[in-house]
């Protein structure tokens, strides 16, 4: 997650119910999603940003940093429990264009 001003930015991550799944399964589960939390508005707002460009694979466990205030950089993690990722994304805050 990035705190980008009063927005909070989140991709990847998780989805299902990991208790009653397999460690098998998780590449199924891994999310390209990305999700802005509107944090300054008097009460907090979810919403689903739509990526263009290159989307990054599926992840979870990656390392989410915000560079020069305006782009969020998503590095590494796992797109299944037997694949591990070694790759560099860079969303820009407004656009979210992968590049």
């Amino acid at each position: 997650m990035c705190v980008i001003g009063s927005n909070a930015v989140i991709f990847g991550g998780l989805s299902g119910d990991l208790v009653n799944e397999s460690v098998d399964s998780l590449e199924n589960m891994a999310s390209d999603d990305l999700y802005q939390l509107k944090l300054g508005s008097g009460h907090m707002e979810w919403s689903k940003l739509n990526i263009t460009g290159v989307r990054p694979l599926p992840r979870w466990k990656h390392t989410a940093t915000l560079y020069d205030n305006t782009q969020m950089v998503v590095i590494g993690g796992f797109h299944s429990s037997s694949h591990r990722l070694n790759d560099v994304s860079c969303c820009t805050q407004i656009l979210i264009n992968c590049i």
